[in-house]
């Protein structure tokens, strides 16, 4: 019941080869036989035993119903502390463990001796002691960008490479505990040096093991193909079965004694022996331990090795040979079974991946639940890039930046506590209310901590002695004959165009580009009346900047300058209206309908498509006990907050020349007073007196065997990217108690049961709307992007934090945006969320493809990254005394392609093609001058553009992208 992207499902579609493990029967009374003739059964004993790997574990979950500091002191440290002991006690012993989020913390610990750490290394380079993962975190599969993933394995795997060495680097995944597993793991995984992903929790295990199907060959993405390639296991037993044979054998509780061994092995035998059944070749792990074991160590491994004791002596009658074992252990006899041709006999699972995951109800509320803390986790991915893109590239070519080291630890507590919520309960919003504030508090604090470093990285490009406030406060609060300047950074290596918002407080307001020191078009409208508004008006520009750009503006009361003051739009009702409204640009016609007050059509006229679409925001009712913090489950199908015309939504209209903009309160209850839902819309002007002219493009020749650029020239132009989309802002709650609100969009594009889901934002997968499941079952995961399409039109949407979303209706497409259960679903905490939540959708309609659909899905989530400074009044020569005034000590252009004097404006000297986007650039651990960098392709080769250059390989000659930070060598 597993989809996958173009390709067939994993679950039903997987081809078996001829290899079968060794056979063997068992009977109900533990009794072991292998064949009713004793001589049979000492050669199949002989030629054929059983191998059984014993690896004990503790799954120590970085947050969930205690703080990562509550879980650290209270077992934890007295995991590692004993396990340690009962390693250095006894050789044979061996143990694994994965969160670096815990092991950094006990290995700095002040309670942790030297002697403890040199025990610790003398058992790891034994090999009793073994990394796996390595991540800081086991991380969600359904929730987080491929990007976090990638940054919280560097974490943990540089921190063991500088400690252990490069030995250290963990080659196994294991994902055991995470709801569902996606492509992009097997995909990242393989990319980190892994050759094995083993996973546990998926749907339909019993099928599974039955055909033989836990080991397979994963191709997480089709693009990469064997570059992306691993061996993919999954556990046997249950959907816990991470814990299944620490369930059969609780040592804690019931220690192996003499006069229970007997009971205890023939135990450990029926179930090997049946587990063995399911797999293809005579190798077995048996997984001991479960969530926080061996916290005292000592009775757990004293019973193990009696009942391996017994086990051994029994090796000949049994053919069951078990050993204390590491995950290497393991696959290294898997990799050699039959001769080493194991791997390759396998069946190919080629981009498939296991959501939704069904456990007695479907898990797919996790998918939204606590929806504020998936946007807090998202502003913080975005600004703690943006914040080590600046201070590296500054460090490139600043020596004074790489020897401050404040500048550096200022970025670490972002860096942490965005890999914290990648943990497979953190993001996820799955955690108890207390550790739901520990990662929202951490990532605000990390961002608070980290912005200085970047406020000095801008100060130094901008050539400016002062203090840079992070945000646009400074322009908030602007007084009369005041002036303020904004700069603005692009952390995405693609020149950018778009409109900029900021709040202010005041209409008589003037813009002005600072390095030309010409005017700036400028709209004010009317702030929406949210609970997270401050302001009374909020105001649109547009701004131009290069790839890994910086930008001034500058922002003054009209009686300090001579330039046009900003037009002011305020919003005025639509009040009993007989017609339907029409909002335009050069793109796009949007009607509104004068029945429900609703968007009901939309056209492309550059596209020349058009589609009727119903918008409107629904909800579901909670079914009892089911819909919780990790399942939803609803009572009946959704219903419309406006579903007459006596409930249309109460709306107001903004127009001005360079954006259209509606406020909406739906109908809730009784009021419109009472609601807890409201949008905004924005659509935006292509005049072309409001938006910068276009970027430069990039030309292909396929005679070219350089090693320069080689890359289509985008045919879309990068001004198109400023008003090629519709803005839809939601303000959400206080839901009432199980409610859960979902975002609808009714078109009459012919999609039949066809949608289309991203891959935690790296690749897009192709679902299809079963209608023997229920709704809950056909609910998918979505991370950046999602979008129905029939032969002509395609409806994309795109996502600034993750969703559950499904297509139930041929042309239909909804998203659940905010939850609100208040119960349990008997997974782990209850859901009750009171918080109002301010979700985002972006709109992208036109025919058939995802060039525009990509792009503006990374302009969406790597938005600007903005400081002010210079405060002052404008009517004289002097800086005055607030916050941020400084003075220019002269200009410097470091990398600027400004031909102005002034610093207002450059670039650091990076420019991509536009189907590559640059997802690291940094230098965290690295030596002097070594920089960390990761380049990503953003389309896929198979995917729905296939026939588009854009899909193709790019080749790049980096000291030609690279003209600043320039590369003399590489490895």
């Amino acid at each position: 019941s597993s989809s996958s992207s173009s390709s067939s499902s994993c679950h039903l579609h997987l081809e078996i080869s001829s290899i079968e493990a060794c056979p063997r029967e068992h009977n109900s009374n533990n009794i072991i036989r292998l064949s009713s003739s004793s001589s049979h059964l000492q050669q199949q004993i002989k030629t054929c035993p059983l191998y059984v790997y014993l690896v004990p574990h503790s799954h120590d979950d970085v947050g969930w119903l205690k703080t990562i500091d509550g879980y650290y002191e209270s077992e934890v440290k007295n995991i590692l502390d004993t396990v340690l002991q009962q390693l250095v006690a006894n050789q044979e012993r061996k143990f694994i463990y994965v969160e670096q989020a815990y092991f950094t913390r006990w290995w700095y610990d002040k309670n942790t001796t030297d002697l403890q750490r040199t025990q610790l290394r003398t058992v790891h380079f034994r090999g009793q002691f073994e990394f796996v993962l390595g991540g800081w975190t086991m991380p969600d599969e359904a929730c987080t960008t491929y990007s976090s993933i990638a940054d919280e394995y560097t974490l943990g795997h540089m921190f063991l490479s500088q400690t252990f060495g490069p030995s250290a680097r963990p080659t196994k995944g294991w994902q055991i505990d995470p709801f569902g597993a996606s492509s992009t793991t097997p995909t990242l995984g393989k990319l980190a040096g892994f050759d094995v992903q083993l996973i546990d929790r998926v749907s339909n295990k019993p099928t599974l093991e039955k055909e033989k199907l836990l080991q397979f060959r994963w191709q997480g993405s089709p693009s990469l193909g064997a570059k992306s390639e691993l061996l993919g296991e999954i556990m046997g037993g249950d959907t816990n079965g991470y814990c299944d044979w620490f369930f059969r054998f609780d040592f804690n509780k019931d220690p192996v004694h003499w006069f229970d061994i007997d009971i205890y092995g023939k135990l450990f035998l029926d179930t090997a022996l049946k587990r063995g059944e399911d797999y293809r070749s005579p190798h077995l792990l048996a997984q001991w331990g479960c969530d926080f074991q061996f916290q005292t160590a000592q009775p757990m491994f004293e019973s193990m090795d009696k009942l391996v004791d017994w086990l051994q002596k029994r090796e000949n009658e049994t053919g069951v040979i078990v050993r204390y074992a590491t995950l290497s252990d393991y696959w290294s006899s898997i990799f050699s079974y039959n001769n080493g041709t194991f791997y390759d006999d396998l069946p190919l699972n080629v981009g498939g991946d296991f959501f939704p995951l069904d456990d007695i109800l479907w898990w797919t509320g996790y998918f939204t639940s606590r929806p504020v803390l998936k946007g807090v986790v998202r502003e913080g991915e975005a600004v703690g890039r943006s914040l080590d893109l600046l201070y590296s590239f500054v460090s490139s070519f600043n020596s004074s930046f790489v020897n401050n080291t404040n500048l550096a630890n200022n970025l670490m507590p972002l860096r942490v506590a965005n890999a914290d919520a990648t943990h497979h309960d953190g993001v996820t919003g799955t955690s108890v209310p207390e550790v739901v504030d520990m990662f929202i508090n951490d990532i605000l604090d990390g961002i608070e901590k980290g912005v200085p470093t970047g406020a000095a990285a801008l100060s130094h490009l901008l050539a400016y002695k002062g203090d840079l406030a992070y945000g646009a406060d400074a322009i908030l609060n602007l007084k009369t004959g005041q002036s303020v300047h904004i700069v603005l950074f692009n952390s995405l290596a693609w020149p950018r165009v778009e409109y900029y918002m900021v709040p202010v407080n005041r209409l008589d307001l003037v813009l002005v580009d600072s390095t030309s020191q010409k005017p700036l078009p400028c709209q004010i409208n009317d702030a929406p009346t949210w609970n997270n508004i401050t302001s009374k008006y909020n105001l649109y520009f547009p701004v131009s900047l290069a790839a890994l750009g910086y930008k001034t503006y500058t922002v003054s009361t009209s009686s300090s300058s001579s330039s046009p003051q900003c037009f002011y739009s305020p919003s005025v009702e639509w009040s009993s209206p007989t017609q339907d409204l029409i909002i335009s640009n050069a793109m796009y016609n949007i009607t509104l309908s004068h029945i429900t007050g609703r968007l009901a059509h939309i056209q492309n006229v550059l596209d020349g498509v058009q589609n009727g679409v119903d918008q409107d925001i629904r909800q579901y009712e909670s079914e009892k006990e089911v819909s919780g913090a990790y399942a939803f489950g609803p009572k009946g199908s959704s219903m419309s907050l406006s579903s007459s015309s006596s409930s249309r939504p109460l709306t107001y209209i903004s127009k001005g020349p360079l954006l259209s903009e509606l406020h909406q309160t739906f109908e809730c209850g009784s009021s419109f007073t009472s609601s807890y839902a409201k949008q905004v819309i924005k659509l935006y002007s292509s005049s072309t007196s409001s938006i910068p002219s276009s970027s430069p493009s990039f030309s292909y020749d396929d005679n070219d065997n350089s090693n320069n650029i080689h890359v289509p020239s985008a045919p879309v132009p990068d001004a198109e990217y400023a008003y090629n989309y519709v803005d839809v802002q939601y303000e959400l709650g206080v839901l009432p108690a199980k409610t859960e609100i979902i975002a609808s969009f009714q078109s009459d594009i012919k999609s039949g049961g066809t949608f289309y889901t991203d891959s935690n934002g790296y690749e897009i997968h192709k679902r299809k709307y079963d209608p023997t499941l229920k709704i809950q079952a056909n609910y998918y995961p979505i991370v950046y992007t999602s979008f129905i399409a029939d032969n002509t039109s395609q409806l994309s949407f795109l996502h600034e934090r993750s969703h559950g979303g499904s297509s139930l209706l041929s042309g239909q497409m909804e998203m659940m945006l905010h939850r609100n259960p208040n119960q349990t679903d008997h997974f782990g905490p209850g859901l009750t969320d009171e918080d109002v939540a301010y979700p985002g959708l972006r709109i992208v309609y036109g025919k058939p493809g995802l060039e525009r659909v990509l792009r503006q899905a990374h302009l969406f989530n790597f938005p600007l990254l903005s400081y002010t400074f210079g405060v002052n009044n404008s009517s004289s020569n002097d800086d005055d005394n607030d916050a941020g005034a400084g003075k220019y000590p002269g200009s410097r252009s470091a990398g600027s392609k400004t031909s102005s004097s002034s610093s207002f404006s450059g670039d650091l000297g990076v420019l991509l093609p536009p189907n590559i986007h640059l997802l690291t650039f940094s230098n965290y651990g690295q030596s002097a001058g070594q920089f960390l960098v990761r380049l990503t392709h953003i389309f896929s080769i198979d995917g729905v553009d296939a026939n588009n250059p854009l899909t193709q390989p790019v080749l790049l000659d980096l000291s030609i992208v690279f003209t600043l930070a320039k590369p003399v060598s590489l490895q």
